[in-house]
C-alpha cells in the first residue's frame, strides 16, 4: 500500500475514535513531515519501509533538525501507532517499529530553595494569625452569640 493513502487512512480512523482537533493536527503535522522524509529517500510503499528506515529518520531528526529526545519519543509513539495500525489491518506483516527503544531523556526536577520555603512558611504564619477564630458560642433564645479573638 502506498504511504499516502496509508497515512490518510490512519487519520481517518483516528477521526473516528473521536481524538481531541489538538490530536489530530499534531498527527497529521508529524505525517507531513514523515511522508516528505520518505519521499526524499524514496520510499513510497508501507512494504518498503524497514527498521532501519525508521531508525535513520529518527537519527535524522536528531542530528539534521535538532530535536530533542523527548520529541524523538513522541515521534516514534506516533510512528509505533501508525504501524501498528497497519498490521492490525493486514497491509503489512510485521510493525518496523517493534524492537525500537525510546531514547533516554534527563528528568530534572524542580526543589524548593531553602528561602523558597522561610518565604511559604512566613506567607502561612501571616495567614494563620489574621483569620479570626472563635472561643466560645453561646445560645440565646433563637440566636448565637459568637465571640472572636485573634492569635
Amino acid at each position: 500500500m502506498l504511504i499516502k493513502f496509508a497515512i490518510q487512512d490512519f487519520l481517518d480512523e483516528r477521526e473516528m475514535m473521536n481524538l481531541s482537533e489538538e490530536t489530530l493536527k499534531g498527527y497529521r503535522i508529524f505525517f507531513r513531515e514523515f511522508q516528505t522524509w520518505l519521499r526524499e529517500n524514496d520510499i513510497l510503499d508501507t512494504s518498503d519501509v524497514s527498521p532501519n528506515t525508521i531508525k535513520s529518520y529518527l537519527v535524522y531528526c536528531k542530528k539534521e533538525k535538532g530535536n530533542a529526545p523527548s520529541t524523538i519519543n513522541n515521534k516514534l509513539k506516533n510512528l509505533k501507532a501508525f504501524f501498528n495500525h497497519l498490521t492490525e489491518n493486514e497491509y503489512i506483516q510485521k510493525n518496523p517499529c517493534y524492537k525500537i527503544t525510546k531514547q533516554k531523556t534527563d528528568e530534572r526536577i524542580e526543589v524548593f530553595t531553602d528561602t523558597h520555603i522561610r518565604q511559604m512558611l512566613r506567607y502561612y504564619r501571616r495567614l494563620k494569625r489574621k483569620r479570626p477564630r472563635i472561643y466560645s458560642v453561646q445560645k440565646y433564645s433563637n440566636y448565637y452569640n459568637l465571640a472572636w479573638y485573634r492569635n
